[in-house]
């Protein structure tokens, strides 16, 4: 395993709080992080929001902890960070497969609530960091949460939900070597699972006819021989996955409906090489969705040669984010610490802050 020099190392200079917060009725405990700096008096507090699948509070993939070294950062920077344990994971209860964007999205509201009630934080200066489909979530509780002071959306995914994943899917399959026949019918057999899970059919129906459909598709994949104990195994375990309320949730996302609706500041960083959400596709959709909501401050920035998860590559494969050392790259983290400074901190801290920030631009 490559080594992960980004990860902070004790001691602290901050406050680290253990959280642990009750959702609405009871469905689910969220236990997580809070850290704050050593000032002694209320400061900017940040929410981390990950991406699809369940996480850890350090949203540890690939041998990697961004959040860990994102709140790290940003603490040292005066920003106090919330980052907690998926539904499920850690040390909180629940499933977070079996919750609908609006069930995550109540989360969001009671972590967000958490941060405004402490005795460390301005509840004037919250904000939402979002990674991936946290960041869906990050712009969906802008249009809800009117004390929100701003959001920062990382590789954010802005086209409609099926067509991302569509995208997404004939992608990641070229760079592994798949060949276009093979892309074409991974296409096809995806868009009839998509109708299936559309449709107004039981669960337990559609479960079946899902099957019926994999099964059909793996067993005539071009190119590719799959004995039949394999495909049973995988047919399986993908329809378990795409039958959860999570992906359903997904699929049926419709992006630019919350971004026309957002007027806090937005901060938007794409990787260059990101496969999972390429600049090149969503970026502009983005820029327009915002800019129909009349919101005056918007920054939306393309992160040369970074990948999906902010580190600096060679290609953007999925397959590099192991290997790189690097976790998230220092000019990505200086660059989202300062828009949220200029933006939170007060009075000469703010003067201050804008004139490091001058200095460093120039």
């Amino acid at each position: 395993m490559p080594s992960r020099p980004q990860e902070p190392t004790e001691p602290l200079p901050y406050t680290v709080e253990g959280v642990v917060l009750a959702s609405d009725r009871g469905s689910a405990r969220l236990a997580g992080t809070l850290t704050l700096p050593k000032e002694g008096q209320r400061t900017a507090a940040v929410l981390l929001i990950p991406g699809s699948g369940a996480h850890d509070r350090d949203e540890k993939l690939c041998g990697h902890r961004p959040f860990f070294v994102l709140a790290d950062h940003l603490t040292r920077s005066g920003i106090a960070v919330l980052r907690l344990d998926d539904r499920g994971v850690g040390e909180s209860t629940g499933d977070k497969d079996q919750c609908t964007h609006n069930e995550l999205l109540q989360d969001v509201h009671l972590a967000l609530d958490f941060l405004a009630a402490h005795k460390g934080v301005d509840a004037s200066r919250l904000g939402l960091i979002g990674h991936s489909e946290g960041a869906l979530l990050a712009a969906a509780a802008a249009t809800s949460y009117e004390q929100l002071a701003l959001i920062v959306l990382m590789g954010c995914p802005a086209l409609p939900g099926e067509q991302t994943i569509h995208e997404q899917a004939a992608r990641i399959s070229r760079q592994a070597g798949a060949t276009e026949a093979q892309v074409a019918h991974e296409r096809r057999m995806n868009e009839e699972v998509f109708a299936v899970l559309n449709s107004t059919i039981g669960q337990e129906p559609a479960r079946e006819r899902i099957l019926s459909v994999l099964a059909s598709h793996l067993k005539s994949w071009p190119d590719n021989s799959v004995d039949d104990a394999a495909v049973a195994t995988h047919i399986a375990v993908m329809a378990d996955t795409v039958m959860a309320p999570a992906f359903r949730s997904f699929l049926q996302c419709e992006p630019a409906s919350y971004f026309r609706s957002v007027r806090c500041p937005v901060l938007a960083l794409f990787g260059e090489l990101d496969i999972q959400v390429p600049p090149a596709i969503h970026r502009l959709v983005l820029w327009e969705a915002l800019s129909a909501a009349g919101n005056s401050d918007v920054t939306l920035e393309e992160c040369r040669g970074l990948n999906h998860l902010f580190q600096t590559a060679t290609t953007g494969s999925i397959a590099e984010y192991e290997v790189i050392e690097e976790t998230m790259a220092p000019s990505v983290l200086k660059r989202i610490s300062d828009w949220i400074g200029l933006r939170t901190l007060e009075g000469d801290a703010r003067e201050q802050h804008s004139a490091e920030f001058a200095d460093d631009e120039r």
